[in-house]
């Protein structure tokens, strides 16, 4: 029983040595932050960070969750700013010329 314990304590400090988690906490405190997520028994997907299935667990066990590659992480959506453009529903009319029409353009009949 020691050897397989012995093992898998190895085999999951080599993954958070792996994930860098070790270079900001110790071993324990990593554990007992891990300790703190529970998840509902009766989900059969793979976790994910956002579903509803996490039961009292802090935004920051799941960060090291989803370095760890236990949790699908949260996939955040970049959004324009500003206000959004309208749609148009009306045929888009031709544009009028900008400015004020030259004097020379339109051509003079002289008299004579």
């Amino acid at each position: 029983m020691n050897f397989i314990a012995t093992i898998m304590t190895s085999r999951m400090a080599r993954k958070a040595g792996n994930a860098k988690l070790l270079d900001t906490m110790t071993y324990g405190d990593l554990m007992d932050d891990l300790s703190s997520a529970w998840r509902v028994s009766n989900s059969t997907e793979f976790p994910r960070s956002n579903d509803k299935k996490w039961v009292h667990t802090l935004p920051s066990v799941l960060v090291l969750l989803e370095k760890l590659g236990l949790s699908e992480p949260l996939i955040k959506e970049s959004k324009k700013r500003g206000r959004p453009k309208k749609e148009r529903t009306e045929p888009e009319k031709p544009k009028r010329p900008r400015g004020r029409p030259r004097k020379d353009s339109v051509p003079q009949v002289k008299a004579k």
